[in-house]
Order: C-alpha cells, then structure tokens, then sequence
C-alpha cells in the first residue's frame, strides 16, 4: 500500500507555524507553498547535488527552451504539534507538518530555507521550523521560539 507520493517512506521535513492546522485542508496552502516554491532561486546544478530527482526535468525544460522554473518535490501536509520540554515546562504550538520521500529532503530543506529568508506575503504570517531545530539552536532557544508563538 502506498500513499498519495506513490511512496511507502515519507519524511518530516519542517513544521510551519503561526497557522492554525486546519487551514492545511485548503488546497491553496499547497498550492501556495508549491508556487513559491517554484520562484526560489536556485540553480539547475546545485539542484541536481542535492538529489538527482530534477535531472531529467531540467533537461527537458533546457531542450524546449522555456522559461527556467525551480523543481519542487512532492510533498505532503499535515496537522502538528510541535513542542518541547516535559510536565509543567512543556510547550507545544499548532502548526503544519511537511513531508515528502527522505531522497528529496536535502533539496527541499533547502528550498524552504531560501524561501523563508525573503517570504513572499502569501505566506508571510507563517514560521518554517526545520525539522531537528532543537538540536541546532539548542532547547532554551527552541523553548524561546514556541513561547513567542502563544
């Protein structure tokens, strides 16, 4: 049995947050995100290093000579709690889960960094939160972050 990727393994990618996860049933979230992702730039080869996926889509599009669009991966929403800590310390915020298949993470970890550092307004209420975060800022830093959220 599959899922809707055609894939059994998916991965976490990041959490967004400062959006209720409701809203992630719209099928303009998706299509908001998949659109602005397409505009980061990034190039063709530094695309392909990170997964071979977009090889033969970047072929295709130099052959025909279109315009040059950025490769986004499947990928998958879902509700999230993202929080931190244990007991009475413990904090946890709403948000949206993102996942697509482990081969397309560092490309799309990427993507999604790029596209959070100038956000276009559609999206500019919200919070990419890579996945592993704690382990990068550290948990006093994490904890700071979900508690400006509330």
């Amino acid at each position: 049995m599959t899922d809707t990727l055609g894939h059994n393994v998916t991965c976490t990618i990041g959490n967004l947050i400062n959006i209720h996860p409701h809203i992630m049933h719209r099928d303009s979230l998706n299509d908001a995100i998949f659109d602005a992702l397409q505009h980061v730039a990034i190039t063709p080869d530094k695309a392909i290093a990170l997964d071979s996926s977009p090889k033969e889509y970047y072929s295709q599009i130099m052959d025909s000579g279109n315009k040059m669009i950025t490769y986004v991966p499947p990928f998958k929403l879902f509700p999230s709690h993202p929080g931190i800590g244990s007991g009475k310390t413990r904090i946890v915020t709403d948000g949206i889960r993102i996942h697509s298949m482990p081969q397309h993470s560092s490309l799309f970890s990427k993507l999604l960094a790029h596209l959070f550092k100038k956000v276009p307004t559609s999206l500019s209420h919200m919070q990419f939160l890579p996945n592993g975060m704690p382990s990068i800022v550290g948990n006093v830093m994490f904890h700071q972050i979900l508690e400006k959220k509330q």
